[in-house]
């Protein structure tokens, strides 16, 4: 384990630094452009049939 590992492990206790480790990500992709990629406009009845299938 890494040194600043080691230390936020001893300050925040075993089970709080699972949690954050397990909260961690570096992420994937590239934001910036995948955010204009799916420009289709977003309406009430679309998010409504998400909601409804994702629920």
């Amino acid at each position: 384990m890494v040194a600043k590992q080691k230390e936020l492990r001893e300050r925040l206790g075993l089970h709080e630094f699972i949690k954050f480790l397990q909260s961690y990500s570096d992420g994937k992709g590239d934001y910036t452009k995948e955010k204009y990629e799916n420009n289709e406009e977003l309406t009430i009845e679309v998010f409504e049939k998400y909601l409804a299938e994702n629920n």
